[in-house]
């Protein structure tokens, strides 16, 4: 079972250690705070990254923003589908809503875990815990 680190940003991030992840905006500023692991040359690291959206015009923020969602939804909205019935749903106006919030859960490996277990049957959470007490 890996460890959930709990300190500061700015360090190098170790095996076996779970790094918690988050976006964190501030409207009247327009800035974003993102703590995330990133992948460099030599290894991993977790750090902090603001984006500063001062000065950049708000449609540009909302093609950016559509850029990623229509990843997110691709899953939900198209996978399931047969290439006839997308193009029965072509020009859908969809609500972002819930694809934002999947995504605030995806970023937390805790939530991930709490949403996981909520799924289980109770033979498959006996088996869990029995696992996990070895």
């Amino acid at each position: 079972m890996t460890e959930l680190y709990k300190g500061k940003t700015g360090i190098r991030v170790l095996d076996g250690v779970t790094y918690p992840r988050s976006n964190t905006a501030d409207v009247e500023k327009k800035t974003v705070d993102v703590v995330h692991v990133t992948t460099c040359k030599d290894g991993r690291a977790y750090v902090k990254t603001t984006f500063d959206f001062n000065g950049v015009d708000d449609a540009d923020i909302l093609e950016c923003a559509a850029r990623h969602l229509v990843i997110a939804c691709r899953s939900v909205e198209y996978r399931t589908r047969t290439v006839d019935e997308a193009i029965e749903v072509d020009g859908i106006t969809l609500d972002p809503t819930d694809y934002i919030k999947r995504e605030r859960m995806s970023g937390d490996p805790l939530k991930r875990a709490e949403n996981a277990l909520k799924k289980l049957t109770p033979e498959q959470m006996a088996e869990l815990l029995e696992t996990l007490g070895k």
